[in-house]
């Protein structure tokens, strides 16, 4: 997702970027889409917090990351003033590691998941804390 800062009315969406200052964190998803999906000028930088901080200072246009990170980063610092554009651009898969001599563990999980998606709490968890699709 992309965010902004609060009163910024240019940038919308993606086709907005074309020579902006975008803040990423380096080697993510974001920084691999801004790259081969846009005309960002991209600003590279360690960690999303490092992005989302510049952003705040004025020293980029606009950051960079997963809906979670973004939403969250947003959310718990108000003070930063900074708002995330509706819309995500990359279609990406999340996954829980387990050890594959633990089949025990990795059955509990599973079961795990399927009775929190039949009950339907699982939409109601995931739209508490992203909200959209």
């Amino acid at each position: 997702m992309i965010a902004v800062r609060a009163d910024e009315a240019e940038i919308e969406g993606p086709d907005d970027l074309a020579g902006v200052r975008v803040g990423v964190q380096l080697g993510t998803t974001g920084d691999i889409w801004l790259t081969d999906e846009t005309d960002a000028e991209v600003v590279r930088f360690d960690e999303n917090t490092l992005a989302f901080q510049a952003l705040a200072n004025g020293d980029v246009d606009a950051a960079v990351a997963d809906s979670t990170t973004a939403i969250d980063i947003v959310n718990s610092n108000p003070e930063m003033d900074l708002r995330v554009l509706p819309g995500v651009y990359t279609d990406e898969q999340y996954g829980i590691a387990v050890n594959k001599e633990r089949d025990d563990l990795l059955k509990a999980i599973n079961e795990g998941l399927a009775a929190v998606k039949a009950s339907g709490e699982y939409d109601e968890i995931y739209d508490k804390y992203f909200g959209n699709e």
